[in-house]
């Protein structure tokens, strides 16, 4: 289950840093972006703090 977390929380951050222009990084394939839960879990609330903000930002043209 971890490791899926952090497989989604990856995946959002990339697809973050394509809509914004953000740079990001991504761990080496079956290299775990937290290993701590509680870290994975801070990172998580603040990605989908991220994710809302940016969301308030799109137009109909951008879509």
């Amino acid at each position: 289950m971890h490791r899926t977390l952090n497989h989604l929380l990856d995946v959002d951050l990339t697809c973050l840093s394509r809509f914004t222009g953000e740079p990001t990084t991504i761990p080496d394939f079956g290299i775990d972006r937290y290993a701590d839960f509680t870290e994975l879990w801070g990172a998580r609330i603040a990605t989908d703090r991220r994710i809302s903000e940016w969301a308030t930002t799109v137009t109909p043209e951008w879509l």
